[in-house]
């Protein structure tokens, strides 16, 4: 039977378990280095993948996988941390056998860990779409490939509408100014709004009745119904119909450098078989989100790789 034994840091988890099989038991490990700020990257050329030897075939291999490790459901760190990205990288490594070493990542950064080689793949709720980190004329596919997607999305507001109207005097319409997204999100790509390194940055200042920074925080539905869930928060994502939605699909992919295609196209076969598995769909339910979208991919696609 597949187990696995988990002790969460806040930075990068080792693991110590050498087999071949999916036995997961993790360590405290070394932090990675500073993620730089929105302000610095633009200035330094844009990053090239590292060379180094083909990641297929993985088995008996140890990957690195990146994971958002902040999420409620899907990553959330804690003495065992479950969710639906942890799932789904213990699925693949029970079919491939590999060993995962997680790494916490932010969404800014996932990009350009891959292609740092400071890990090999980034299952982190990351969308297939949207604009890359390292090189803002770009799309993150041009540079980077995705096996997927495992999830459809779509984005929205968690608005706390006491708060909307003591700061704007309005309860309906929102202002970019008093939103909150996160760096490297395609939120953040599209949303003239204050970004944050990480989403809890948004979440504590929005979730404290008395701090008057954020109205509203922009990112996708099954993390806002996650989160709002897990916090037991009395305020509720809001999802407008007048066109206002930032991206109405999203989705979900596990990123990996180009020069790993041929595990990429394995990956997105065995992705197909969990997403039309008993697997997939009990990892949906535990996220215990009401919904009026279909999250289930109705198929994956080669083209990434």
């Amino acid at each position: 039977m597949h187990k696995r034994s988990l002790a969460l840091t806040s930075a990068v988890l080792a693991i110590a378990a050498a087999t071949t099989t999916a036995a997961i038991t993790l360590h405290p490990g070394s932090a990675p280095d500073p993620t730089p700020t929105a302000a610095a990257r633009p200035s330094a050329a844009p990053l090239v993948a590292v060379s180094g030897p083909e990641l297929w075939p993985v088995a008996g291999k140890t990957l690195r996988v990146g994971f958002n490790g902040e999420i409620p459901g899907w990553s959330y760190p804690g003495t065992d941390p479950k969710g639906f990205d942890v799932d789904l990288a213990d699925y693949l490594a029970e079919q491939f056998h590999f060993t995962v070493v997680p790494v916490a990542l932010t969404p800014y950064d996932r990009e350009g860990a891959l292609l740092r080689g400071d890990v090999d793949l980034v299952i982190a709720n990351y969308s297939m779409d949207g604009t890359s980190t390292t090189d803002p004329t770009k799309n993150r596919r041009d540079l980077i490939d995705f096996a997927g997607p495992y999830f459809v999305d779509r984005s929205g507001q968690m608005v706390d509408r006491d708060k909307l109207a003591a700061i704007t005097g309005q309860t309906r319409l929102l202002d970019s100014e008093h939103t909150c997204v996160t760096k490297g999100t395609t939120a953040a790509d599209k949303l003239g709004a204050r970004a944050k390194d990480t989403l809890a940055e948004c979440l504590d200042p929005f979730l404290d009745i008395d701090d008057r920074q954020f109205d509203a925080v922009e990112t996708d539905e099954a993390i806002l119904l996650s989160v709002a869930n897990f916090k037991k928060a009395k305020v509720d994502p809001a999802y407008w119909e007048n066109g206002s939605l930032v991206n109405p699909k999203e989705f979900y992919g596990v990123g990996m450098r180009k020069s790993d295609s041929k595990a990429c196209i394995q990956f997105t076969t065995k992705i197909r078989e969990f997403v039309d598995s008993a697997a997939w769909q009990a990892s949906y339910d535990a996220l215990h989100i009401e919904t009026t979208i279909r999250h289930q991919p109705e198929r994956t696609d080669h083209a990434y790789c």
